[in-house]
């Protein structure tokens, strides 16, 4: 079960994050790899000299606007339980 705390946690760590939407991008440069999670044009965080799965950048990518949704639907699906538990 998803608790309260970890509701609260999650959704200060989405509202400090830079605003998505994200992608994510590897570059080759001769023998240097980039990874990079982009926001538009700018680079929010680059990683040197490593390789990223592919798979995991754009998972990364993509929960920055996963995870506030996913939080909206659990406190709206708990309201809503709330409420049924008070009309039955």
């Amino acid at each position: 079960m998803i608790t309260d705390a970890q509701i609260a946690e999650w959704k200060a760590l989405a509202d400090a994050a830079t605003p998505g939407p994200w992608y994510f991008r590897t570059c080759r440069f001769g023998d240097k790899i980039e990874t990079a999670l982009h926001k538009g044009d700018v680079i929010d965080g680059e990683v040197r000299d490593m390789i990223i799965d592919p798979c995991n950048g754009d998972f990364i990518a993509d929960a920055r606007e996963a995870v506030p949704a996913l939080i909206d639907e659990v406190e709206r699906l708990r309201e809503e339980n709330e409420k049924l538990k008070t009309e039955v």
